[in-house]
């Protein structure tokens, strides 16, 4: 068959890296083609069994590697770490052997973490290690000690405060009681705090912040924002109808983006169609700012027009729009 090549400097190449497919000889397997230097080799497990070749454009050499812990390599070998595992950071046991970038051991610390523990008709989030982002804090507590690891260090069943049943059998510290913080929304009455998260009877039907399509009218709104949020009038969108008020007398908008065909009010924006262009570029043509954004029939990486209308006026001439900034400042030609 033909083989590949690519020429630089005048020098055709024909030694090349291989991922798709293995190398079967001598019983066993090589599972890729890489060079020398290649994070197969650094970082991710895998140990060079035979030497391919050696590339002209570099002089890198390029090897078919095998995974450390492989009982048979396409020498037929085992791999140097056959029989030994990677254990989580920390659990271990004995000294590391290294290979292919990583620690392999003979066996790890039963003691490990895990997700979503059920048991005794109840859920824990995790079992996770002391210390960990969610332990006894952000809003999670403590239901009950799973083990303690070789090196001393603790995993603790972690629930949410309230949870109806946690993993241990018992209820939430606060069963019963809504998160709104994790819905968007405002909490209704007075707050009752746990492991520094405030929890409600109930929520603010009327949520502050969702990522969701309302196509009234025949248009189109794809955010509902609280009044000052961070698509109120800004991040290329712009306010069109009150969707509802929260318990706080704040007002929640459906906004829409400011180039829409046409928003959930019925109308046409003036954007309509436009291009929205990023920032640092100069809009051409028909310019509209909008949502602290610029929309225009073509975006420029730079203008090349000084001029501005102020200019033009001190010289007593009309002033010709060319492009127009983020900051809504005209640049143009005098005439």
């Amino acid at each position: 068959g033909t083989v590949p090549y690519y020429t630089k400097c005048g020098i055709e190449e024909q030694c090349f890296e291989e991922n798709y497919s293995p190398k079967k000889e001598n019983g066993g397997s090589c599972k890729h083609k890489v060079l020398e230097d290649s994070t197969y080799i650094t970082k991710s497990g895998y140990y060079p069994v035979r030497y391919d070749c050696t590339r002209n454009t570099d002089a890198k050499k390029v090897y078919w590697v095998a995974e450390c812990d492989t009982p048979k390599d396409c020498d037929g070998n085992h791999g140097p770490a056959y029989g030994l595992k990677t254990c989580d950071e920390g659990t271990g046991i004995g000294e590391p052997f290294m290979c292919g970038g990583k620690k392999w051991y003979e066996s790890c610390d039963p003691c490990q973490e895990s997700y979503f523990v059920r048991a005794n008709g109840g859920v824990c989030y995790e079992a996770a290690l002391e210390g960990s982002y969610y332990d006894d804090a952000n809003g999670m507590y403590r239901a009950g000690e799973k083990c303690t690891r070789a090196d001393g260090k603790k995993v603790y069943y972690i629930a949410k405060c309230n949870i109806e049943k946690d993993c241990m059998g018992n209820p939430g510290l606060v069963a019963g009681l809504q998160d709104c913080r994790s819905i968007n929304s405002e909490g209704v009455g007075d707050p009752v705090e746990c492991r520094g998260r405030n929890f409600y009877e109930s929520c603010d039907t009327c949520r502050s912040f969702e990522i969701k399509e309302n196509t009234d009218n025949g248009g189109l709104c794809d955010i509902y924002t609280e009044e000052g949020g961070a698509h109120d009038n800004d991040n290329g969108h712009y306010r069109v109808k009150e969707k509802c008020t929260q318990t706080t007398g704040k007002k929640v908008y459906w906004v829409a983006e400011c180039n829409v065909a046409k928003d959930c009010a019925g109308h046409v924006p003036e954007a309509a169609g436009l291009k929205k262009c990023a920032s640092g570029e100069f809009g051409y043509g028909k310019v509209v700012q909008c949502g602290n954004r610029i929309y225009a029939d073509k975006c420029l990486a730079a203008c090349n027009y000084e001029k501005t209308e102020a200019d033009c006026t001190s010289e007593g001439k009309s002033f010709v729009v060319k492009c127009v900034d983020n900051k809504n400042q005209s640049w143009g030609e005098c005439s």
